[in-house]
This record gives C-alpha cells, structure tokens and sequence, in this order.
C-alpha cells in the first residue's frame, strides 16, 4: 500500500494484492499529488507491505521513486525579466531584489509557497534595490515580481 499525508488529510494511492495483474513484474506509475489531496511544504509518503492472511511470506519492491517539480503555471518571459536579481538563492533570514532598469516606477513583489498561496506581499516606489526581512517556514517559494501592474518575473528560491 502506498499512502501520501500533506500533515492534515491523507489519501491511499496505490494497493496491490495476490490478485493484482502486475504481481511479480516492475510495474511503473505516475500520479498527481492534487488529484488525491492538497499540496503542502510537509508531504510525506508511507509504504507498507502486510500479510493479510498471516503466516505467508510477505515481498515487496519500491524502486526508482521520484518527485519531479512541476508549477502549474505557464509563465511567459518578458525582456524586462532580465533587469531583476533576486538573491541570495538560497536564502536565509532576507531577500534582496535588484532592478536595473528606471522605466518602472512601482514594483510589487509577491511571495508564493509551493501550494500558490501567497505568504508576503510588498510595495514599492522608485527604488533601484529592494531589501526585506521575512520569517518564512523552510521550504520552496515562489517570488513574482510586477512593474507598473504588469508581471515581469517568477523566480523560484529556497529558504533553508
């Protein structure tokens, strides 16, 4: 049995028995965590192998598990995206954002977790560097940045 808990709900997203037509070969499968549940920063992933008639000799096989990351979004790239660098990346305790550009007056920047949901949102006008301070969990995060209302870069960066 092969379970997934994102630390609130938890879902069974596979099961095989004696009768499963892929007993005793490699079987390869996919799966989209959203089908099943939520996505959160503490996913983890449990699997069991049982003997529901006891006394028999119970086998099993777990090879090649892989998490690929995959954002459902499609973001287009804009020239401008080029003048920003957010940086350190990985970071620790402060973002720093520099923009080399002078055409855009006011910058945004929007901070996403792996699930999309927004954790921090600042405002700025006429600067060349932005610079804050954050108290964010450990985790992938998503910074968007948007000149004069328009989105000009995604970038992802790490807090560790």
């Amino acid at each position: 049995m092969i379970e997934i808990s994102n630390g609130t709900s938890s879902a069974v997203i596979d099961f095989a028995d004696a009768l499963d037509p892929d007993m005793s070969t490699w079987a390869s499968k996919q799966i989209q965590v959203s089908n099943f549940l939520t996505p959160t920063a503490t996913m983890q992933l449990t699997v069991r192998t049982m003997d529901d008639n006891p006394g028999h000799i119970v086998e099993a096989g777990f090879d090649k598990f892989q998490v690929i990351d995959v954002f459902p979004v499609g973001i287009k790239s804009t020239k401008l995206a080029s003048k920003f660098t957010i940086y350190p990346n990985p970071f620790n305790s402060e973002i720093n954002i520099s923009i080399h550009v002078k055409e855009i007056e006011n910058v945004r920047v929007d901070v996403l977790d792996i699930t999309g949901r927004t954790v921090d949102k600042k405002v700025f006008t006429n600067t060349s560097r932005i610079k804050f301070n954050n108290n964010y969990k450990q985790g992938v995060y998503f910074v968007n940045i948007y000149g004069n209302g328009e989105l000009l870069k995604t970038e992802k960066v790490i807090k560790f």
